[in-house]
């Protein structure tokens, strides 16, 4: 296991990261931002102070490949059920943030998005205190993405610097010879996924699809292990 820190990585370099990756996901276009900035901060506020945070994610040793499902609903939930079909036996970890996911698909560990509601079990002040000094850090001149509204970017910030502060440790516990395999790499809830795999000298793949049908969600056998 690799020694993968938030405190290893340059503080600009991190939050400048963080913000990039709002810029991708089903998050931006939310009906009345504004309400959900401040509902959403209160609520990780509140998490910090009252609830005791807790482990999630992969957090084995032992799994070959870790299969980050940004989008468990509809086409994406039939591509991630594809994928186990044809990986079966092997030893494949399908992370998704179980509170938005298909019923029928199978997770074999949450990971929460972005929403607060989701991001309460790893909401800590520790947590919460690194997020808004990364914010402090963004570089001069560079824009915070992912929504028109000010209010609503400031949370998202906040929250996914929350989520990438856990999963340096979420990936210092796999074994070094781990593939993290996203079903879109650059979208909100997967990529940092990918960036904190790629900085602890994981291999990082991702599937490639062309319409959302079931003809086009071919078999996985190279993903053997």
């Amino acid at each position: 296991m690799r020694n993968l820190s938030a405190r290893l990585v340059p503080r600009g370099e991190l939050a400048s990261e963080v913000a990039a990756s709002c810029a991708l996901g089903d998050h931006l276009y939310p009906s009345r931002p504004g309400l959900r900035a401040a509902f959403g901060s209160f609520e990780l506020i509140i998490s910090a102070f009252f609830r005791r945070s807790r482990k999630t994610g992969a957090g084995s040793t032992d799994t070959g490949v870790v299969f980050v499902v940004s989008n468990p609903v509809a086409h994406g939930a039939r591509l991630a059920k594809a994928v186990q079909k044809w990986t079966a036996g092997s030893a494949v970890l399908t992370v998704a943030d179980a509170r938005f996911a298909d019923p029928s698909l199978q997770i074999d560990a949450g990971f929460p998005g972005i929403s607060a509601r989701s991001l309460a079990p790893i909401s800590s002040l520790r947590n919460l205190a690194f997020a808004l000094h990364l914010r402090r850090r963004l570089p001069s001149g560079e824009l915070l993405r992912g929504s028109s509204n000010c209010f609503y970017r400031e949370y998202l910030f906040v929250a996914q610097a929350i989520r990438y502060r856990t999963l340096f440790s979420e990936v210092g516990n796999l074994s070094p010879s781990t593939v993290a395999l996203a079903d879109f790499d650059r979208a909100a809830y997967s990529r940092p996924w990918i960036w904190a795999a790629e900085s602890a000298g994981l291999v990082t793949a991702m599937l490639v699809h062309g319409s959302p049908t079931v003809a086009n969600y071919v078999p996985l056998g190279l993903l053997k292990v």
